[in-house]
């Protein structure tokens, strides 16, 4: 097995990375040899650090997580603006078309309770209890496998009251 060295100088580190008895790569060994300014190591360490690459990486890791955190920004403005017109039909009435929406914004196991809270009480209105059930159902499963952070107590109290009012019906 190889053992990835790291030298306790610069940092630099790799499994073929030779080091000396301190623990020093060549590099930082030449530098120790050498007299030199501050001013001089600064620039001998400038040379190195833009040599290996590592700026440009740091660059392109820094694209890449604005890019991500853009893409996320975006899918969550569009499940948000989702989510906030089916309200506004659910304020006014429009209980079916609330819950087509909200079905829709579940698909994507968007992060929050909310999401999942609100089509549960519209269903729970329409005495839909047993779908209600599977939607408290997906939702702690999400928390448990960690989609969001969440009390999943609240799912499983409105699922054991969904439950009672099933048993409830049957009687």
């Amino acid at each position: 097995m190889f053992e990835k060295n790291v030298c306790k100088g610069c940092g630099k580190g790799g499994y073929f990375l030779k080091l000396n008895k301190d623990l020093l790569c060549e590099e930082c060994v030449d530098l120790q040899n050498k007299e030199m300014t501050l001013s001089e190591f600064d620039e001998e360490l400038t040379k190195w650090y833009k040599g290996e690459g590592t700026l440009k990486k740091v660059n392109s890791y820094m694209k890449a997580q604005d890019a991500k955190s853009q893409r996320e920004e975006k899918s969550f403005n569009k499940v948000f603006n989702r989510y906030q017109k089916a309200r506004e039909l659910e304020k006014s009435g429009k209980l079916d078309n609330a819950l087509e929406i909200y079905l829709k914004i579940l698909k994507n196991c968007p992060p929050g309770t909310d999401y999942y809270v609100r089509p549960c009480i519209i269903l729970e209105k329409k005495h839909q209890y047993t779908q209600a059930v599977e939607l408290c159902d997906l939702a702690i499963k999400n928390i448990r496998i960690g989609r969001f952070n969440a009390d999943e107590n609240e799912f499983l109290h409105r699922k054991n009251r969904l439950l009672r009012k099933i048993e409830k019906e049957k009687k």
